[in-house]
C-alpha cells in the first residue's frame, strides 16, 4: 500500500479540522478584530476592543481610505509589543524594528489577525485532498515557536522544546527536528505537575 497523505486517513473517517476539537486557521484565514487608530509619535497603535494579540502574531492593516504612512495593505505585520489589552506596535520582520508610522492616515482603519498557522495553506489543510506531513509540519513549527517566544521564566519548568536543522552533504535536502521533552511520574504516561 502506498504512503497516503490525506488528513482524513490519519485523523479518523470522521473527523473535522473545522470541528470544535481539531480547529485550524492556515495563512489564508483572517478575521477583522477591531477598528484601530495611530499615535505616529510613538507608533503605538490602539484598536477600540480588546485585541487578545500576542507578540509574534501575524496582522495586516485595511482602511477605507489612506492607511498611516509606514503601513501597506496586503502586508503582513508581526506584533512586536503588548503594552496593554488595547494597544500594541507592529514590524515588518519577526522580532524586527518598530514599524515607523508617521501619520494617522485617513478613514476608518481596521487590523486583521491573520490565520495561526502560517506555514499552512487551506488547500494543504483540506481533510480529504491535504497533505497531513504539512499540517503536522505546520503545527510543530506554531509550538515551536510560541514557546521560544515566551519568556524563560514562564515557560513550564517540566518540559523543553527544542528544533534543529541538518543538511545531507549528498542530496542537499535540509532535515528539522522537534523535540518535545517531557518529565513524567514514575514511568507513567502523566506529565509532573509544575
Amino acid at each position: 500500500m502506498a504512503f497516503e497523505d490525506t488528513p482524513s486517513v490519519w485523523l479518523g473517517a470522521g473527523a473535522s479540522l473545522a470541528s470544535s476539537t481539531l480547529s485550524l486557521t492556515t495563512r489564508d484565514d483572517e478575521t477583522a478584530i477591531s477598528t484601530m487608530t495611530v499615535v505616529a509619535a510613538t507608533d503605538v497603535i490602539t484598536v477600540g476592543a480588546t485585541h487578545n494579540l500576542k507578540v509574534g502574531q501575524v496582522v495586516r492593516f485595511t482602511t477605507s481610505d489612506t492607511l498611516p504612512a509606514g503601513l501597506s495593505t496586503g502586508t503582513d505585520y508581526f506584533v512586536l509589543t503588548v503594552p496593554s489589552t488595547t494597544t500594541l506596535t507592529v514590524s515588518a520582520s519577526l522580532n524586527g524594528a518598530v514599524v515607523d508610522i508617521t501619520d494617522t492616515g485617513t478613514g476608518t482603519h481596521n487590523i486583521v489577525v491573520m490565520g495561526a498557522l502560517q506555514e499552512l495553506t487551506d488547500a494543504e489543510a483540506h481533510m480529504t485532498t491535504g497533505d497531513i506531513r504539512k499540517i503536522y509540519f505546520a503545527i510543530a513549527e506554531k509550538m515551536y515557536q510560541d514557546y521560544i517566544r515566551t519568556d524563560t521564566a514562564d515557560r513550564p519548568s517540566q518540559m523543553t522544546f527544542s528544533r534543529s536543522n541538518s543538511i545531507n552533504e549528498t542530496t542537499g535536502i535540509t532535515s528539522r527536528t522537534y523535540t518535545l521533552q517531557f518529565n513524567i511520574s514514575g514511568g507513567t504516561p502523566d506529565v509532573i505537575d509544575e
